[in-house]
């Protein structure tokens, strides 16, 4: 045995095995793709522990009966943040007795550019979502606050306004 002899060189693989290696790779690729963006760009749908009205006479009358300020939320449903708060703050039972017990929440949806909450949106100057606003039941603004938060930070916020 010759120990100078160079190792037994391997097989090249052939056009065929190295397309279907190709096919599947980007097959799967595509798949896991089409499956990321479908589920990205269903619509979330969490628990409402809270229960927020949508309708700003109605929130502004019931503010005003129980003399409780308002609790807007401005959200939209292609918005991360809001969809993190939806999942994991307003849909915490603890979360929504409180804010049932200490405001009258009220949820302005502004997923459409031209829906009908845009209005209510401009005359708050909404720049950025989600932003929350505490109103007086006399539609003073008491404090606001843009950007997502966890539970305990919406709590302290809120507790610190009251």
């Amino acid at each position: 045995m010759d120990i100078h002899t160079s190792p037994a060189k391997p097989k090249p693989m052939s056009k065929r095995t190295a397309g279907r290696i190709v096919f599947w790779f980007f097959a799967i690729l595509l798949i896991a793709g089409v499956s990321w963006a479908a589920w990205n760009n269903q619509p979330f749908h969490a628990e409402d522990a809270v229960g927020w009205l949508t309708n700003y006479p109605e929130a502004l009358q019931r503010s005003q009966q129980t003399g409780k300020p308002m609790l807007i939320d401005f959200s939209a449903d292609w918005c991360p943040p809001c969809r993190a708060m939806k999942r994991d703050v307003f849909s915490i039972h603890e979360v929504g007795e409180y804010l049932r017990a200490h405001y009258v929440p009220l949820a302005v949806d502004l997923t459409s550019p031209d829906g009908p909450a845009n209005d209510l949106s401009n005359q708050h100057r909404i720049e950025a979502i989600p932003t929350l606003i505490v109103l007086t039941a006399d539609g003073q603004t008491l404090s606001r606050h843009t950007g997502g938060m966890s539970a305990s930070e919406l709590v302290k916020w809120l507790s610190s306004i009251q």
